[in-house]
């Protein structure tokens, strides 16, 4: 079906660059067909009859729809929210490198940080408890721990320090042992 629409599109391209290029003559005009077409084979009166689009409104109108048909996309799933126990966080970002954070990368339980996964929790959270965080729509898994983190805060990894900057401190809601 998509080569059928792509050689009709070619052929009217054609016909129109023919129109374009030779002068219609009355005789060649009545047939709807350009005039003065070279005595090929190839340019035959039938075949440049053959080329024509009798209307050109209705062809334009169905490469309208055909074009609307492809550029629907299909809807983006979420995920289901997960369930688990909801509790409010002060959440703040830090990076490998910066003035608190030594820069082997490696986590407490011995991974390495990787953005939009590494997260320092508190002492009450083991490692691989699952926190979702509703406000970024994003999973996190408790895999650091920290000088700095205490009971009811929560840190982020990102890759850099001007997004860690950006991030700052929020207050959030956080579901626990999301999978």
């Amino acid at each position: 079906m998509i080569a059928a629409r792509t050689i009709a599109c070619s052929a009217l391209a054609l016909t129109l660059f023919i129109m374009t290029q030779f002068p219609a003559t009355e005789e060649a005009s009545a047939v709807g067909a350009p005039a003065a077409l070279p005595a090929t084979p190839l340019f035959s009166a039938s075949l440049a009859k053959s080329l024509t689009v009798p209307n050109l409104d209705e062809a334009r109108a169905s490469a309208r729809k055909a074009k609307a048909k492809t550029a629907a996309k299909p809807a983006v799933k979420r995920a289901a929210k997960p369930a688990g126990k909801t509790r409010h966080f002060e959440v703040t970002a830090y990076t490998v490198g910066d003035d608190f954070t030594p820069s082997h990368g490696i986590t407490a339980s011995g991974e390495r940080v990787k953005d939009g996964r590494t997260l320092a929790c508190p002492k009450s959270l083991p490692f691989g408890t699952k926190v979702y965080l509703p406000a970024l729509d994003r999973t996190y898994t408790c895999t650091d721990r920290g000088g700095m983190i205490k009971e009811g805060h929560l840190d982020i990894y990102m890759d850099s320090l001007k997004e860690a900057l950006r991030f700052g401190r929020r207050q959030m809601k956080a579901v626990l042992n999301a999978a």
